[in-house]
C-alpha cells in the first residue's frame, strides 16, 4: 500500500491510498497540475527508509509517499 501525503508548513494532509507507486505518483502529478499555484518545472525525488519525498519547486510544500 502506498499512502500519498501533502505537507505544507509542517502540516500533513492525506491525499489517498494506492496499490502501486505509479498510481500514487500519477495522482500527485494531477494534484500539482490542478491545485498548485505554481508551475512545476522539475520534481526531485529521494527515498529515506519507507518514505519517498517529492520536491516540486514550492518553497514550503512537498509530497510524500509512505510505503507500507
Amino acid at each position: 500500500m502506498y499512502k500519498l501525503y501533502f505537507i505544507i508548513n509542517g502540516k500533513r494532509e492525506k491525499q489517498g491510498e494506492f496499490q502501486t507507486l505509479e498510481e500514487a505518483e500519477k495522482h500527485m502529478m494531477l494534484l500539482i497540475d490542478t491545485k498548485s499555484r505554481i508551475k512545476s518545472w522539475y520534481i526531485r525525488k529521494h527515498q529515506n527508509d519507507h518514505h519517498i519525498f517529492y520536491d516540486y519547486g514550492a518553497h514550503d510544500a512537498k509530497y510524500v509517499v509512505e510505503v507500507d
